[in-house]
């Protein structure tokens, strides 16, 4: 179940089925100039079939969408045995739109065993921006001000302190080790556009406290860069067995706020925790350390803590997970 069926240059669409990696997808589409836009941080080896179990979004969420917005079609078996097919290759049919419905409920509500895939077509240019901040609440107000001034990056990511150190020594990415927060912008579109939008975010970053500005020189700098970021969950590793990861999403004009929150929060149960997270579309990862599994007063904290930012989140509007689902 994990073969990748039918790949349509000229319709720019993929049939594959539930098992396929994701980043297999993605290398098949790029060498046809095209490419699948979710990118979870698990794209190395999360499957399809679960990213449209949570529908799950990535770094290119902000201006791509999510995964629902790339499911045009899926085979499914429901509970009692019958097999049905919802949408298809077809860019819209006379019906409800099944294909949403399911997109997203966790298996709850059939088995998928095979899936119809928008593909769009590669950007011709892509610029990657670095820029380091003292603290994460400063570098979330200026995420939210580049928001309110109308720009649309392809993404915006951030790290802070503990996770930048955690990782850069797996990474060698040159991160900068003494920043209280670190913040990954990326342009694409055409190359004439590109700088200009740069020099506007760079204005922005800066009257919000942003410093050190580097923009990748190549494709093996900006490969270092994603690399680092994506390797953040499997590093963690290196500091403790276990992770428990909160999963909240916030409306972006409130993201410096809750991330004042979960600060507080996790200083108040006591907790080793870090963040790295989707900045532009506002979907929160604080990623709390367990140094030992076996500490029942750990996990309680935990719990307690996790559950706290989960009610601060829902009081600012927000949602209790953005991408990981409800376990």
């Amino acid at each position: 179940m994990n073969r990748l069926n039918e790949l349509d240059a000229l319709g720019r669409s993929a049939i594959v089925e539930p098992a396929l990696i994701n980043l297999r997808l993605d290398e098949r589409a790029q060498t046809m100039g095209l490419y699948f836009p979710p990118d979870p941080s698990s794209q190395r080896a999360s499957t399809m079939g679960g990213n449209v179990a949570e529908n799950s979004g990535g770094p290119h969420c902000f201006k791509y969408g999510v995964t629902t917005n790339y499911v045009s079609g899926m085979d499914v078996v429901l509970a009692n045995g019958e097999h049905i097919r919802v949408g298809g290759q077809a860019l819209d049919y006379p019906e409800y739109d099944f294909c949403g419905l399911i997109t997203g409920s966790e298996g709850m509500l059939g088995l998928i065993t095979s899936l119809s895939l928008r593909l769009l077509r590669r950007p011709p240019a892509v610029k990657t921006l670095l820029a380091v901040f003292d603290t994460v609440e400063q570098a979330g107000v200026a995420v939210s001000a580049v928001i309110a001034a109308g720009l649309v990056p392809a993404t915006m990511e951030m790290m802070d302190q503990r996770i930048v150190r955690i990782i850069e020594p797996f990474a060698h990415a040159n991160l900068p080790l003494d920043a209280g927060a670190v913040l990954i912008i990326e342009f694409d579109g055409y190359p004439e556009g590109l700088d200009r939008q740069l020099d506007e975010v760079i204005d922005i970053l800066q009257t919000h406290g942003g410093k050190g500005m580097r923009i990748a020189q190549d494709e093996e700098e900006r490969y270092k860069i994603w690399l680092a970021r994506k390797s953040a969950a499997g590093a963690i590793a290196r500091e403790a067995p276990a992770q428990y990861t909160v999963d909240i999403t916030v409306p972006r004009s409130r993201l410096a706020e809750m991330l004042t929150e979960a600060n507080r929060i996790g200083d108040e149960f006591q907790l080793r925790m870090g963040h790295v997270f989707h900045a532009g579309d506002g979907n929160l990862h604080p990623l709390i350390l367990v140094p030992d599994p076996d500490d029942q007063d750990l996990l309680t904290r935990i719990h307690a803590g996790g559950r706290e930012m989960a009610r601060c989140c829902v009081a600012m509007g927000g949602s209790i997970t953005g991408e990981h689902g409800v376990e």
